[in-house]
């Protein structure tokens, strides 16, 4: 109900995993500004989002706003100043990096990936101290009776700022047996665990919103939803129809789930279709807080006219990232020009397609609009400047039609399908975005050999 009664974000992208998603988030920067593009943070590890970068708590605290945190850190705690309440937040009530056990409280990491050996420790603060949950209590329940007590307390002679990062919906798949029941009908039993684990987190997130309406404060409230990456295919997760899962820059890994509500919104109801990344946050907040963006440097742009009004965004670009740490897999392509991946408004294309496509011998389906003649297969001829395609399963390019169609993707460079009835992947490449590349004189050279 609240995404549908709110705006949803259809072209809305985060970080392929938790640690650089939640550092733009907080910061308003890409993390190639801030070292953390390479991975997460581990237990042992020192690192942290730079304390000379202001976090949006501290901006809105600025603003006369009391912070609070519940939920996940995961950007940074082997010295006290990197610790929440001394970025910005006047509470915190969490844990400090990922994975726990979500009725343990506990993290157990391998300092060395060959040792035979974990160390394991309670990972549950509040605030500064230790948290010692003697109930065990499932760590979604326990989150949103701590946001509920923060709004029941909340001073309302000031304004309110609540970062409430569930831990859920993340590995270990746990959830209470009274949320798996209603999944029975689910075969796998990972993807059942996920679903109870969704609908906790939903019901959870309901309550919330209760207790702000209770309290009085909805009506002056804005809710904004967000993942941090992509789902885990490997855990229960499924990112169908976009190809990849976390960790990967592929669409499945960066195209993230998003919504916003509000009594504030001048449009309700509707789906937005604009450009926007997890870093915008900083400054729309910080916008509707009335603070000035002058003087802060920042990657993220203020959106609040885009998700409320409707206008056009700001964003015209998307850096994913750029990380020379990371070892390089599979055969370059573009003749090893490209080693960074960067999504443009204009384009929708990204720029690092090394092992693009997965398809059965029998079936091939790939359209350019270039000139260059490209070898697909047995099934394709080509015209001048147009790929003309004796394709036996016409039925199934109709059926693909409708589905670009209906999830409004055909002006968009690359879309992935998988049918699943035939258990073959779909590669179509369309016309528009490449045409225009072409009339401003760019030049795609694109070689895939289908084996």
């Amino acid at each position: 109900m609240l995404a549908s009664e709110g705006v949803k974000l259809e072209n809305y992208y985060v970080q392929p995993i938790c640690t650089p998603t939640r550092s733009q988030l907080l910061s308003g920067r890409y993390q190639i500004h801030t070292g953390l593009q390479h991975g997460i943070i581990w237990a042992d590890q020192p690192n942290g989002l730079p304390l000379d970068m202001p976090t949006i708590a501290d901006k809105l605290r600025e603003q006369g706003y009391s912070t609070h945190m519940v939920g996940k850190w995961h950007i940074g705690f082997y010295k006290e100043a990197y610790m929440p309440t001394k970025r910005g937040f006047d509470t915190y009530f969490g844990y400090l990096t990922g994975s726990e056990d979500y009725y343990k409280h506990t993290r157990c990491e391998k300092l060395f990936p060959t040792d035979s050996k974990q160390f394991c420790g309670m990972d549950l603060r509040d605030n500064m101290n230790t948290f010692n949950d003697t109930k065990r209590q499932y760590s979604t329940h326990l989150f949103t009776k701590e946001a509920e007590n923060i709004i029941a307390k909340h001073d309302q002679s000031k304004p309110l700022f609540m970062y409430l990062a569930y831990q859920a919906v993340h590995s270990p798949l746990q959830v209470p047996s009274a949320y798996i029941d209603k999944y029975r009908w689910i075969k796998d039993r990972n993807r059942q665990t996920y679903a109870g684990m969704v609908s906790c987190m939903d019901e959870a997130i309901g309550n919330v919103t209760n207790a702000l309406r209770d309290y009085k404060l909805w009506d002056n409230t804005v809710l904004i939803f967000s993942t941090d990456n992509g789902g885990q295919v490997l855990s229960g997760g499924n990112n169908w129809p976009l190809r990849g899962w976390k960790g990967s820059l592929w669409e499945g890994g960066v195209r993230g789930v998003g919504f916003v509500n509000s009594p504030l919104l001048k449009f309700k109801n509707v789906i937005n279709h604009e450009l926007i990344h997890v870093s915008d946050w900083f400054p729309t907040l910080y916008g509707l807080a009335g603070g000035s963006l002058e003087g802060l440097t920042l990657d993220g742009y203020n959106q609040w006219g885009t998700i409320s009004n409707q206008e056009k965004s700001c964003r015209k670009e998307i850096l994913h990232n750029i990380d020379t740490l990371t070892t390089k897999h599979g055969r370059p392509a573009f003749s090893n020009t490209f080693d960074t991946s960067i999504r443009s408004c204009a384009q929708h294309l990204i720029l690092c397609l090394q092992d693009i496509i997965y398809m059965f011998r029998a079936i091939t389906f790939v359209c350019f609009y270039t000139p260059e003649l490209i070898h697909l297969g047995t099934n394709s001829v080509w015209g001048s400047g147009h790929l003309k395609t004796e394709y036996r399963q016409a039925r199934l390019w109709e059926e693909c039609s409708r589905f670009l169609v209906a999830h409004r993707l055909a002006d968009t460079a690359s879309a992935t399908f998988h049918l699943l009835d035939q258990r073959l992947y779909f590669w179509n490449i369309l016309f528009k975005d490449l045409q225009e590349m072409l009339e401003v004189g760019r030049r795609l050279h694109v070689t895939f050999t289908i084996t």
